[in-house]
């Protein structure tokens, strides 16, 4: 573990200092001072005073605060603050040593817990009664495996903090620790098997390839107690409640808080949440009796089931039994959701790119059928390239070279689907129009024609093909749920990075999919929901508007989406 110095952010002022500068800081500090003397003008002065506490990790020093705490306080509450901010996890015992006395959270009838040569006593003694200037003392927080604090009081003032009992004055910036394997990324996690070896600390790629199991690992927090028992962190400590998506991730890693340490915060409450139900049911059948088991699992799946139709913020409102059925039954089983408009007249979808390519592929080819196909079985570069130059409207088409369909993804993709809905074949090396292709020619392309393709393009055709990113069934298999997506965020142009967060926080599994190398799993996962998503289904079938901008430094720049007046007409939604 590689592990940096800490500084820290002084509350009042907001400026940063090592932790030799703070103390001489909090004396002078002029934001500080003012704020105090508002209290004092405010209440008048109080005699019982204040105290100014430094507390640090007594052997992992890079862990520190400072807090003012009033002196008609308990030892309690002092062992309740350090407890919130830093050591909680499993309600273990704690105490403190103060000259040669020791304060226990809880005392037993048998004395002498921690030895015979200590006094015990409880944590109801004020402050005021135990300490006094430049007194150093002890606390120490889990008997098993303990975290020990080193505590000094720097100072005593006359005074009050009003509204709260200790206030936070500064505390550490979270030290930047270094993956143990790479040693090039910042640590996420730590695994509490191999922590005391040399690959114990690791980043998130490194993790994924870590030979023991994820049960082990603990996340990277700013706290003394980091790694230890089953402490994650303390959320009112760590994760501030107003951070934005662009706020600088607290971890202290300087990248940007949705770039970094969001997807964890999500998996994290993803986790929490799903404890509930199975708290529930045991609480439910602590004291039932049940006849037999069959009774008892019947139980047991009437309360899941209800448990699984309770509306998911994480799924915009749909519960997750409707969430299950969007993923897996998109077209059938749906309708107490969504309703697809099958008696939509052309006008509403003759204007979308695959509708366009079709016509234009079955047009062509019905005049030179049967053509002859390549040595490779493809397209023959003269209508291939007829094709390229009309239907092809990706960004990076003038810099391709085209020699061959397979040289363009919408060429090559609209041959794939117009063969799998029956409208081409290709017998005897020649590709030639099927009597239903002739028939969608003759008839005019149809609303029924229209939700064909969408059949086949959805159900059967691979859209992820060729796109140069990795599989990810979930983008593909969730594209009615991004259109529930889309129906609660893009009614107006949306950039594509809110569309792809709020599909993440619907399905965060997908970042452990990922090791990318020159950007966040984040903004991995967000190019290619935003290429294979909204660019190559909604956009290709019509269902968004796009407008792009030029990025700074970015060869694809910026891309807002809007639902198009057909996607309204279309879908017709049955939740808010």
């Amino acid at each position: 573990m590689a592990k940096l110095g800490t500084k820290g952010k002084c509350q009042f002022c907001k400026q940063t200092f090592t932790k030799e500068e703070m103390e001489g800081h909090l004396e002078s500090c002029v934001s500080r001072k003012d704020a105090v003397d508002k209290r004092i003008k405010k209440s008048g002065p109080r005699k019982t005073g204040v105290f100014h506490i430094l507390a640090e990790g007594y052997y992992e020093a890079d862990y520190w605060l400072h807090l003012d705490i009033q002196a008609d306080t308990t030892l309690r509450d002092l062992d309740r603050f350090l407890r919130d901010i830093w050591l909680e996890c499993c309600g273990h015992m704690s105490s403190f040593t103060i000259e040669g006395k020791i304060y226990l959270s809880q005392l037993f009838e048998e004395p002498a817990v921690l030895g015979p040569r200590h006094e015990e006593y409880d944590m109801d003694f004020e402050l005021k009664d135990v300490l006094r200037p430049r007194l150093k003392f002890l606390h120490d927080y889990d008997f098993g495996t303990t975290t020990r604090l080193g505590l000094k009081v720097l100072s005593y003032r006359e005074g009050e903090i009003r509204g709260k009992k200790v206030q936070l004055l500064a505390r550490n910036d979270p030290p930047m620790i270094f993956c143990d394997v790479c040693r090039q990324r910042k640590a996420a996690v730590i695994c509490t098997e191999c922590k005391w070896t040399s690959d114990g600390w690791l980043c998130n790629y490194c993790a994924h390839a870590h030979e023991c199991d994820e049960e082990m690992f603990l996340p990277v927090v700013n706290s003394p107690r980091v790694g230890e028992c089953g402490y994650e962190g303390s959320f009112w400590a760590d994760m501030p409640k107003t951070l934005k998506d662009d706020d600088l991730c607290p971890c202290g890693s300087g990248e940007e808080y949705i770039k970094c340490c969001w997807i964890r915060d999500v998996m994290q409450e993803k986790r929490e949440k799903s404890r509930i139900p199975f708290e529930e049911l045991n609480e439910a059948t602590k004291d039932k009796v049940f006849k037999n088991q069959d009774e008892m699992q019947s139980f047991a799946d009437d309360m899941m089931d209800k448990y699984n139709r309770e509306p998911d913020e994480d799924f915009l409102g749909l519960s997750s039994e409707q969430t299950h059925r969007l993923l897996h039954f998109p077209i059938e089983q749906n309708e107490d959701i969504v309703q697809i408009n099958k008696k939509l007249p052309p006008k509403f979808f003759e204007k979308a790119p695959i509708v366009h390519g079709t016509l234009f592929f079955l047009s062509e080819l019905a005049k030179v059928e049967p053509l002859k196909a390549t040595a490779k079985g493809n397209l023959p570069l003269k209508f291939a390239r007829l094709l390229f130059d009309e239907i092809d409207n990706s960004k990076f088409k003038e810099w391709i070279s085209f020699r061959s369909e397979e040289n363009s993804r919408t060429v090559l993709t609209l041959r794939h689907v117009l063969r799998m809905a029956g409208w081409i074949r290709k017998e005897k090396k020649k590709f030639r129009l099927t009597r239903k292709g002739h028939g969608v020619l003759a008839g005019g392309f149809s609303e029924q024609d229209f939700f064909h393709l969408l059949q086949i393009y959805t159900q059967k055709y691979n859209w992820g093909f060729n796109d140069l990113y990795p599989e990810f069934w979930i983008i593909q298999g969730g594209w009615l749920f991004s259109l529930f997506i889309l129906k609660k965020k893009a009614k107006t142009f949306t950039e594509d990075v809110v569309i792809s967060r709020a599909f993440i926080k619907a399905f965060p599994e997908i970042v452990l999919e990922v090791d990318a190398t020159y950007v966040s799993n984040f903004e991995y996962i967000t190019r290619c929901y935003s290429s294979r998503l909204l660019e190559n289904f909604c956009e290709y079938f019509g269902f968004v508007q796009t407008r792009r901008k030029k990025k700074e430094r970015s060869f694809s720049g910026r891309l807002f989406v809007k639902t198009s007046p057909f996607f309204d007409q279309y879908f017709n939604w049955n939740v808010k």
